[in-house]
């Protein structure tokens, strides 16, 4: 799991604790694309469904994306919580009550991936018995809309990362901690972070690139990427597939390099390392991000530091990240 392990136990505990054995409910994991909440609800659902650690008698993965057909999402589920089942494709209404029958009685845990349409929502939720069995849905969503419009019993909402956050940590990676930069480097560098947007796996994306230059990219080709900002880099549709993807791409590269590119997605021990003074004791970290944090405890970057603190735990209590 890249970087998430501190979120995704996060997400377990808030998923599980509400949880009484015979409770139904819909909890919804709302992030921006690229931040890495298909990612997050996939591990959990592998977790807690496929590794048994709950003990469901059914469960289904399922994305429904932009175009979604809605028989199409029906079947899927179907298929998956009875592999028996024999299908009639066509009829969205016959399908529906068919899933709810297979589901009755039974309990089971289904995700919804990238479902940002409340619509779509309000289509598929008939077809869900609310049986007080311990049922679970999850939504993953980039809209509150969809989150607030299912009664979700937990709100869980993925932590976004500053631009600034990502110049820090490119700036690094390139210069060190040297003071004095080439000044049409850094001003394509701040803007290669503003075109991230946030998302996690666009900045490893960019870390790759940077690996694939020797981390010496040339002033043409980084402001070229730096004035595109509809460059493949930057577009995330399948978080799933496209992390597994960066993983194929890393695979060549030595383990620290590959950590590297990790690093940025390792945000809740970045923090840790920041606030802690015996950082370097700490194990199981990059280099880079431990020259990362070095540089943040520099005194003149405490107001950045308490910044990025906000920025990456909003969600969250200090207590929590200090623990």
């Amino acid at each position: 799991m890249i970087g998430l392990s501190n979120e995704l136990a996060e997400m377990k505990e808030y998923l599980l604790k509400p949880l009484r054995p015979y409770d139904f409910g819909v909890y919804s994991h709302v992030g921006k694309i690229g931040s890495l909440r298909s990612i997050t609800a996939k591990a959990l659902f592998d977790e807690i469904f496929v590794a048994k650690e709950v003990p469901f008698d059914c469960g289904a993965w399922v994305t429904v994306g932009r175009n979604y057909q809605i028989t199409e999402i029906l079947t899927n589920i179907i298929a998956q919580v009875d592999d028996q089942a024999r299908i009639d494709h066509g009829d969205m209404e016959k399908l529906g009550k068919d899933l709810y029958a297979k589901l009755e009685g039974r309990r089971y845990m289904i995700v919804l991936d990238d479902i940002d349409d409340v619509e779509a929502w309000d289509l598929l939720k008939d077809s869900f018995p609310e049986q007080d069995n311990g049922s679970l849905i999850v939504l993953a969503t980039g809209l509150i809309e969809v989150a607030q419009f299912a009664k979700s019993f937990y709100i869980h909402e993925m932590p976004m990362l500053s631009d600034d956050f990502f110049w820090d940590f490119l700036r690094l990676l390139l210069f060190g901690c040297e003071k004095e930069i080439d000044p049409v480097m850094e001003k394509a560098g701040k803007k290669i972070a503003e075109n991230c947007g946030g998302s996690r796996i666009a900045l490893a994306r960019v870390i790759l690139f940077l690996y694939k230059c020797d981390m010496t990219p040339d002033h043409q080709s980084w402001t070229n990427l730096a004035a595109d900002e509809l460059h493949t880099i930057f577009v995330v549709h399948d978080e799933v597939s496209e992390v597994c993807k960066i993983r194929e791409d890393a695979y060549v590269l030595t383990d620290d390099k590959k950590h590297t590119i990790t690093s940025p997605l390792e945000t809740s021990l970045a923090l840790k390392l920041i606030k802690d003074v015996r950082m370097l004791q700490v194990a199981d970290c990059s280099p880079s991000v431990v020259r990362w944090a070095e540089k943040m405890k520099e005194s003149d970057w405490e107001n950045r530091i308490e910044k990025l603190a906000i920025d990456v735990h909003s969600s969250w209590d200090d207590e929590k990240l200090d623990s």
